[in-house]
């Protein structure tokens, strides 16, 4: 493949997944799914595992947007070894976190809760404070095992991107220090 081609095809690609992520914050899921047929149809055999990974996420959000959890699941799944493969930890760390939601939703609690302690990791590695705070709180939620603590609440993970613990926030913030 020609590199041009190998750059037109990730960019189709990007562009449909635009559209799709566009398509499911306006409710427009039949839209949302045309986009990722397209992005489906300008895939080759030869496409980039992140590109395939991107896709399968993109399905896996619609189908939880129909709270089709088998579909999610099953779209991820097609995956899962690339997602293993994948050089960037940030989309990773996305994808496993998506996949223990999605594992959580469809009733396998023991799946999600090993899958969200990995994405967890990925998401820390790659200094992804905000999505593995998502994390965090969707691994206290898994009914089998506690989320790995960091600090002593389960408050204070929603706080465990920044650094510093909720309620350190109140005693340092401006109105605090003005009385």
């Amino acid at each position: 493949m020609r590199e041009s081609e190998g750059e037109f095809v990730e960019d189709s690609v990007s562009l449909a997944l635009r559209a799709t992520e566009l398509a499911l914050s306006g409710g427009a899921i039949p839209i949302a799914e045309a986009a990722i047929d397209e992005a489906e149809r300008t895939t080759t055999a030869r496409t980039e595992p992140a590109v395939k990974v991107r896709i399968a996420l993109a399905r896996a959000r619609v189908a939880a947007r129909r709270e089709r959890w088998e579909d999610a699941a099953s779209s991820l799944a097609q995956v899962t070894d690339a997602i293993d493969t994948l050089s960037d930890e940030g989309l990773r760390g996305e994808a496993l976190l998506t996949l223990g939601r999605v594992e959580m939703e469809a009733g396998r609690p023991e799946a999600a809760a090993g899958i969200l302690e990995r994405a967890i990791e990925t998401l820390e590695q790659a200094s992804e404070d905000e999505l593995s705070g998502v994390a965090r709180a969707r691994a206290s939620t898994t009914p089998t095992t506690p989320c790995p603590r960091r600090s002593p609440s389960p408050l204070a993970w929603a706080a465990a991107g920044s650094g510093i613990a909720p309620w350190r926030r109140w005693e340092r913030s401006p109105r605090r220090a003005d009385r």
